[in-house]
């Protein structure tokens, strides 16, 4: 997966860890996708995309 390669070259690297929290969401993998929303957080405090989609992943992680 290219956005893997991305985030392990560059784990502070946002578009990656974008990238690959959305193609987790897309697969269902919520856990996996609220791991690289956190790493995006951390990288972007401000960013309201990753705040909303860490709350998002993490809904429907507790659904299942």
């Amino acid at each position: 997966m290219y956005w893997k390669k991305a985030v392990q070259a560059n784990p502070k690297g946002t578009a990656a860890l974008s990238g690959l929290a959305r193609t987790h969401m897309e697969r269902q993998e919520y856990d996996k996708a609220a791991r690289y929303y956190e790493m995006w957080q951390m990288a972007e405090p401000d960013n309201s995309d990753a705040k909303t989609g860490l709350a998002k992943a993490k809904r429907m992680g507790a659904k299942r």
